[in-house]
């Protein structure tokens, strides 16, 4: 048979918490997969943007995940029908 390799797009939206964002994309870092996974992390600060920040941090020193990072700098969520 064929392999069907899987995609799994992680979203993270964050505020003013880069300690934890760091912390939360080194445990998906240790993930066990197969699958093809791709992290976007969107970065509601849009003055500091610390979030930012720690995704060019961590993709420069060789995360093991395609990494992006937005910043948004409207807040909350629209969901569209």
């Amino acid at each position: 048979g064929r392999n069907i390799m899987a995609k799994v797009l992680v979203g993270i939206a964050t505020y003013k918490r880069p300690q934890m964002l760091r912390r939360l994309l080194r445990s998906i870092e240790k993930f066990e997969t197969d699958a093809d996974v791709q992290i976007l992390v969107a970065d509601n600060d849009s003055n500091a943007r610390d979030g930012i920040a720690v995704v060019d941090e961590l993709r420069t020193s060789g995360y093991r995940f395609p990494l992006t990072g937005a910043v948004v700098e409207k807040h909350g969520l629209k969901v569209l029908a």
